[in-house]
């Protein structure tokens, strides 16, 4: 097993499985990574990442990964820790993604928990 910080466990294992799996993470209609929750509008499918709201002062949540469905709305959120993680370490983290998400759109969320070895799936609803 390797040991991989969380940016080396999305880059190294996650980007290859979620694009095995038909996920294309460049492909903005199905993923986006690193998504602020606090400033992005998902009612209107408005999805600001990290490089976009980093050095603005409002609050930040970035979800590692949300999936899309067919009309661009949050289907599910991956939340990635480092490979020696635990992966259940992220469901408060998660919650709160999901939370923000659904305070939006009113639609729950379904989460996946991974270090890129372990994959815990939860629906928080």
């Amino acid at each position: 097993m390797a040991v991989l910080t969380e940016y080396g466990t999305r880059k190294d294992i996650l980007n290859k499985m979620l694009e095995k799996s038909g996920w294309f993470v460049k492909d903005h209609t199905k993923v986006y990574e690193e998504v602020d929750t606090k400033q992005s509008d998902f009612a209107s499918g408005i999805y600001r990442t990290i490089s976009q709201t980093l050095k603005e002062p409002e609050q930040h949540a970035y979800a590692d990964y949300v999936l899309l469905d067919s009309k661009g709305m949050p289907l599910a959120i991956i939340e990635a820790k480092k490979t020696l993680k635990d992966s259940i370490l992220g469901q408060r983290q998660a919650e709160g993604y999901v939370e923000d998400i659904k305070e939006q759109t009113g639609k729950d969320t379904f989460i996946f928990l991974t270090n890129g070895y372990d994959i815990w799936f939860w629906n928080s609803a």
